[in-house]
């Protein structure tokens, strides 16, 4: 039983280490269904261990506003036919950072006469947008897309883009 702030929950007839049959957790799709994605997902905390699971040469920011590494997580997805590899880094007991970095084929469109767009390291153009407390900049470094998202200041991130850019 559980009771909290005036509401009470209560199980009854309550079974442990039942043997349940492999059956019961399979599914079957109705059919003319489609699979539309499908993948496989690694964690890690450990950039090296997550960096065997993806094709692409992982973007590690060697600046990160002394933030450390909490998780790198990568994900391998087909989505409408297409192979999606997508590495997410997330610093700071908080999650005050996190990095996605992605080798799908769709362009990133940078506009050149935008007041939010800025040129990183080596010409590499970036678009920054603030929302509230939240930041967040967009480039494409050899092919790959990253989006940097954080409770850090514009020059926090453009130190941490430029850092992942050699």
């Amino acid at each position: 039983k559980i009771e909290m702030e005036g509401m009470s929950i209560e199980y009854k007839n309550v079974k442990f280490n039942v043997d349940i049959p492999d059956e019961r957790f399979k599914f079957t799709p109705p059919e003319g269904a489609e699979l539309i994605s499908s993948g496989k997902m690694t964690t890690s905390k450990n950039i090296d261990e997550v960096q065997k699971d993806v094709s692409f040469k992982i973007l590690v920011p060697k600046y990160t506003a002394g933030l450390e590494l909490q998780n790198a997580m990568a994900t391998k997805q087909k989505i409408n036919g297409e192979d999606v590899e997508t590495v997410i880094l997330s610093y700071g007991d908080s999650g005050e950072l996190a990095i996605a970095e992605t080798n799908d084929n769709k362009p990133l469109m940078i506009p050149e006469n935008d007041s939010n767009t800025i040129t990183l390291k080596n010409g590499v153009k970036a678009r920054i947008s603030d929302s509230g407390d939240m930041k967040m900049m967009m480039f494409e470094y050899n092919g790959i897309k990253v989006i940097i998202m954080g409770k850090l200041d514009k020059d926090e991130l453009i130190k941490i883009a430029n850092s992942m850019i050699e």
